[in-house]
C-alpha cells in the first residue's frame, strides 16, 4: 500500500467514499481561503466563483460499499467508461474498478495480488486508459514484505480483467515502486508513470512492457511523476514532484516536476519557479497538442507538528510558445485540482477540491479560468471529457467521510 510518508497527495488531507460527478448529457473518455501567496504571472486570470450550474449526483454504482475509492476514470466512447480505486474488505484492502455500460455505473470483478508472507491483499489501482471498448489499462501498486510496493497492471479485453506481468530491475526491488498515471495513443502504444528509487516510466509496445530511463530533477530518491499524457508517437509530456521531503516538524518541501519525451529520450524541463517552503506539486496534464499543454497541481499544501493543518491553492501551469508559466495560483476558495482534460483547442476542464473540502471544477472560458464550488459534496481526483459539455469527475479525497447511504455517489446534469 502506498504510504503517505512518501508523498502525500490532496486527497490524503481530506475520505472514504466515492464521488463522481459528470457535466452536460453525455459521457467522458478519460476551510477558508489559503495562504498569501508570492505574485505570479497569469495568463488566465481568474473570474469570480461561480454557482455549480450543470452539475449533478448520478445514481450510486450497484455493488458499491462504504469506503471505496476512485482515484482515476477514462471512456473508451459514451457508452463504456471505467473508474479505477481499491476498497477495504476486514483487514484487506482490494482493488475497485467500477464500469459505466450506458445506464449506471456498476462494479466490476478485478484480479488482485496477495502478500506472500502475511497472505493479506494491500493492491490499489492509481491510474486507467481505455483505447477501446475492449481494451483498458490500469495501473497501481500492491504490497510485499519486502521491498514493499511492487507496480501492479491489470488488463481487461472485453469481457474480464487479468493481472499483466510487468517489468523489474534491483532498483524496483530494492526500495518499492508504485505506477501512478497512464496514457495510451492506441492498443499497441501506452505509458505509466510514478515512482520507483527516483522516478518510473514504463512503456507497452503491443506485447510487452518494458522500464524506460527517465530524467531526475531533484536529490536521489525525491522526484515522482503523478500523470502523463502524449499528443503524439514522439510527443509525450510527464508531471509530479521533484525534491520532495517531509520532516514532520514543519512544512512539507517540493517543487514541480515537468518532463517530455521526444520519440527518443525523456528530460527535465523548466517549470516556473514557485514558493519553496510549502510543498508544490503538479497532479494532472493534458495536452491538445505537442506545443499546447496544460497542467495542474496545488501550491502550499501544509503540514503542522502536533496538528494536521492543510492549506492550499489551486495551480494551474500552461505551455504556450515553448515555456511553460503560471497560468493561475489562486482562487478565493482556496483548495486543489487533482487532474485536467482538455477535449478540444478552446476547452478545458479541472477538477479538485476547495479548502472547505467542497468539490470544485474550473473551466477554460476565452482566456479566463472560472471556477465552481460546491459541485460535489467531497473533494474530487481528476476529470475526463469527451467534450466541453461531456464531462465525468471522480472522487472523493481520501480521509472525507463516507456518506451513511453509500459510498458512491456520481453526480450528472
Amino acid at each position: 500500500m502506498r504510504s503517505s510518508q512518501r508523498f502525500p497527495r490532496p486527497w490524503t488531507w481530506l475520505g472514504g467514499t466515492v464521488v463522481a460527478v459528470v457535466v452536460g448529457s453525455g459521457l467522458l473518455a478519460g476551510c477558508g481561503a489559503g495562504p498569501a501567496l508570492a505574485a505570479a504571472p497569469r495568463s488566465a486570470p481568474l473570474v469570480a466563483l461561480a454557482a455549480s450550474s450543470a452539475w449533478k449526483q448520478a445514481a450510486p454504482a450497484r455493488g458499491a460499499k462504504r469506503n471505496d475509492m476512485i482515484f482515476a476514470i477514462s471512456c473508451a466512447d459514451a457508452a463504456h467508461c471505467w473508474a479505477v480505486g481499491d476498497h477495504g474488505q476486514g483487514s484487506n484492502t482490494l482493488s475497485l474498478v467500477e464500469a459505466y455500460q450506458g445506464t449506471r455505473w456498476a462494479v466490476q470483478s478485478s484480479p488482485n495480488v496477495s502478500n506472500s508472507v502475511t497472505g493479506f491483499y494491500q493492491d490499489e489501482l492509481y491510474g486507467i486508459a481505455c483505447p477501446s471498448a475492449t481494451d483498458c489499462w490500469a495501473v497501481g501498486d500492491y504490497y510485499e514484505n519486502s521491498p514493499g510496493e511492487i507496480p501492479l497492471i491489470e488488463h481487461y479485453d472485453g469481457s474480464a480483467w487479468s493481472i499483466v506481468t510487468g517489468p523489474t530491475n534491483a532498483a524496483l526491488n530494492f526500495s518499492g515502486a508504485t505506477l501512478d498515471g497512464i496514457s495510451c495513443l492506441s492498443s499497441n502504444d501506452c505509458w505509466a508513470v510514478g515512482e520507483g528509487s527516483d522516478t518510473l516510466v514504463e512503456q507497452y509496445n503491443g506485447s510487452t512492457w518494458s522500464i524506460v530511463p527517465s530524467a531526475q530533477a531533484g536529490n536521489p530518491g525525491t522526484d515522482r511523476l503523478s500523470a502523463v499524457t502524449c499528443s503524439s508517437a514522439d510527443a509525450c509530456w510527464a508531471v509530479g514532484t521533484q525534491d520532495y521531503s517531509d520532516t514532520y516538524a514543519g512544512p512539507i518541501t517540493g517543487q514541480p516536476l515537468i518532463e517530455s519525451y521526444n520519440g527518443a529520450s525523456w528530460t527535465v524541463v523548466a517549470s516556473p519557479s514557485l514558493r519553496t517552503q510549502t510543498q508544490n506539486q503538479l497532479l494532472g496534464v493534458s495536452c491538445r497538442s505537442a506545443n499546447s499543454c496544460l497542467a495542474v497541481g496545488s501550491l502550499g499544501l501544509l503540514y503542522r507538528k502536533k496538528h494536521t493543518i492543510y492549506s492550499s491553492e489551486p495551480l494551474i501551469e500552461q505551455l504556450s510558445a515553448g515555456t511553460w508559466r503560471v497560468a493561475q495560483d489562486q482562487v478565493p476558495s482556496g483548495g486543489y485540482l487533482g487532474g485536467i482534460s482538455c477535449p478540444t483547442s478552446s476547452s478545458c476542464w479541472a477538477a479538485g477540491g476547495d479548502n472547505a473540502e467542497k468539490g470544485m471544477v474550473e473551466s477554460l472560458s476565452g482566456s479566463h479560468w472560472v471556477a465552481k464550488t460546491g459541485v460535489a459534496r467531497l473533494g474530487l481526483n481528476t476529470v475526463a471529457c469527451l467534450s466541453s459539455s461531456d464531462c465525468w469527475a471522480v472522487g472523493p479525497a481520501s480521509g472525507q467521510p463516507a456518506p451513511s447511504n453509500s459510498s458512491t455517489t456520481f453526480v450528472h446534469n
